[in-house]
């Protein structure tokens, strides 16, 4: 190498941009003997250092590595530089690869780059050129830290949640210490973004994280895995909490989540799971609190749920049930299949009788399914409900069933009725509710034919909107009724505030006749609605004797079993041709 060479190549490589490169190139020229490498190392802009690969000692140190990392270094063993010493993989190449240290002293990184060289009295030795790389690893910690952060709440992410709990697993692997993971579902959330945006859903999920924050000590981790579901591992410590944790929540849940300019309210759906480090692994942990969560949900949400085994069985079914709403959804809703329930009119007679006179049917839903079988509604509507899926189901019902009624009602059956329940999820929002008019208007029926049901537990759940939207449904010319009424939390006081027509007892007070309570609770009922101008229909009646006592005692409606099961659309229509021959010419597909 000529004179002077050098020392331009060590100008250049004191740029970052050159630094690799450049710094190799020095390496591979450096002069033969031991003191013009001390020569040019002392006169190098960066840190450098030499160490004893055999005697695992320090050597030589230039004056920018003494600045940077302490004097008295040469002699001493390589302490943290021990790791500078490990060779490559034996290719024989004389520049190894870049080790990366962390210097405690300093609280920096630095990259160093080595080099084989012989040394005074022969020593094989590294030649190590460092470069602070301290800012750079913190755009690169910084980086990596958003990837396990959710970006909306800031609390960490599904990616953390999986590193945490194999933490857990591995730390405690031969320990018998326990753990509770919670699993959290926020109800009919979905429904928030549906009808107001993303920008109110995103509040409401930002009020629930804070809530989090306040409810757990700084022990328990929590974590927003996605959309609306969030999990709280507790902290061994803090175990006997957990009834206390689960109850508060719920509690807080029973009130509503502000945003923005609104408040919603949305109930939480828990899974609990208790677990250990043993024969447990991260994905069955979360599988296990899922389960639960979901069985919450279905069991009528703001709940909780500890997961037991079994619920396994119980997913199989969830999940077959769910591709069959996917499929039947996707085939035009040809998986599903409306049946329809009569109820008749109890007209009084000069003689004390009654005359059966039928006046409309409840239009009630059933899923297909893999054997053919007709499934009951709950054995899919809660998920349905919980998929998001009921709204489109719901509007394909209520097109089908106006659809029929205004058929009857211009073919001879003028003041036929059609009863259809309505789920919570159409009950959560004015939007819902304006899609459901205008899935009606669409059809042309009579609104004055059309009921639209509400179960109490439903309607005192949402009392606040229940009231509302049944005063504008009304206002809209649709009859409403109170579906099982007194099967909850019922109260004369509730039949007399919600604006409704028609109070439908609950099946269960007539199953139960001649019970002395039950017997005092119908009439009660009966007389109370008259007298506030409310229908009352008496259902589940299955005998003679239900039925005469129904006459006794003045029912308006009756509806049950001892008159017809749900059937077809074409047997409904056979049974309207059988009661009526004068109008037997009505067919099914007729003029509309």
């Amino acid at each position: 190498m000529a004179s002077g060479q050098p020392w331009r190549i060590l100008k250049e490589i004191a740029h970052p941009g050159n630094y690799i490169y450049n710094n190799d190139i020095m390496l591979k020229n450096l002069p033969k003997d031991s003191l013009s490498h001390s020569i040019v190392l002392d006169n190098l802009d960066v840190p450098v250092c030499v160490l004893d690969i055999a005697g695992r000692r320090i050597l030589y140190v230039n004056p920018d590595f003494e600045a940077c990392f302490g004097s008295g270094l040469v002699g001493a063993p390589a302490g943290e530089l021990e790791a500078l010493l490990t060779e490559n993989d034996g290719t024989g190449e004389d520049i190894l690869a870049p080790t990366e240290l962390f210097w405690k002293a300093s609280e920096r990184w630095f990259s160093f780059r080595r080099h084989r060289v012989v040394w005074t009295d022969g020593l094989r030795a590294l030649v190590c050129s460092a470069w602070d790389i301290t800012e750079w690893k913190k755009q690169e910690e910084g980086i990596a830290e958003q990837a396990y952060t959710d970006y909306l709440t800031g609390l960490p992410n599904r990616r953390a949640c999986d590193r945490e709990l194999t933490v857990r697993l591995e730390r405690f692997r031969d320990s018998k210490v326990q753990f509770y993971l919670f699993f959290m579902d926020l109800d009919d959330f979905k429904v928030v973004n549906d009808s107001f945006g993303h920008d109110y859903g995103d509040g409401v999920l930002l009020t629930f994280a804070e809530t989090l924050r306040r409810h757990f000590s700084g022990q328990d981790k929590i974590f927003r895995l996605g959309g609306d579901e969030f999990v709280v591992m507790v902290d061994p410590d803090n175990n006997k909490r957990v009834p206390e944790y689960l109850e508060n929540l719920l509690e807080r849940a029973g009130y509503p989540w502000p945003s923005k300019d609104k408040e919603f309210y949305c109930t939480l759906s828990i899974g609990v799971v208790e677990f250990s480090s043993l024969q447990e692994s991260v994905g069955s942990i979360l599988k296990k609190a899922d389960l639960a969560m979901y069985q919450a949900k279905k069991s009528g949400k703001n709940s909780y749920v500890c997961f037991r085994e079994g619920l396994d069985r119980e997913t199989l079914e969830r999940s077959a049930t769910e591709a069959l709403l996917r499929s039947a959804i996707k085939d035009g809703f040809s998986g599903f299949e409306i049946l329809y329930q009569p109820y008749y009119r109890l007209e009084p007679l000069r003689n004390g009788g009654a005359r059966l006179c039928i006046c409309g049917a409840e239009a009630l839903l059933r899923l297909r399914g893999l054997n053919n079988e007709l499934l009951p509604p709950q054995n899919f509507i809660g998920l349905a409900e919980y998929l998001g899926l009921i709204v489109p189901i719901g509007e394909h019902v209520m097109a089908k069933v106006a659809g029929l009624c205004r058929r009857l009602n211009e073919n001879g059956y003028p003041e036929f009725s059609m009863n259809i329940n309505l789920s919570s999820v159409q009950l959560k929002h004015s939007e819902m509710a304006m899609n459901m008019m205008a899935v009606l208007r669409a059809t042309g029926v009579n609104l004055n034919n059309i009921i639209v049901a509400i179960n109490e537990g439903v309607a005192l759940d949402e009392k606040r909107n229940a009231l509302e939207y049944c005063a504008e449904f009304r206002k809209s010319g649709l009859q409403v009724a109170l579906d099982d009424f007194g099967s909850g939390n019922a109260s004369f006081i509730n039949m007399r505030a919600l604006p409704v027509d028609i109070i439908k007892l609950a099946p269960g007070y007539l199953s139960a006749y001649p019970d002395e309570f039950a017997e005092h609770f119908i009439k009660l009922a009966i007389y109370l609605g008259n007298h506030s101008g409310k229908t009352v229909c008496v259902t589940g009646v299955e005998t003679a004797e239900h039925l005469e006592f129904c006459r006794h005692i003045k029912v308006d409606m009756v509806q049950g079993y001892l008159f017809h099961r749900p059937d077809s659309e074409a047997k409904l229509l056979e049974l309207l041709a059988e009661e009526s021959p004068a109008k037997n010419s009505l067919e099914k597909g007729g003029s509309a």
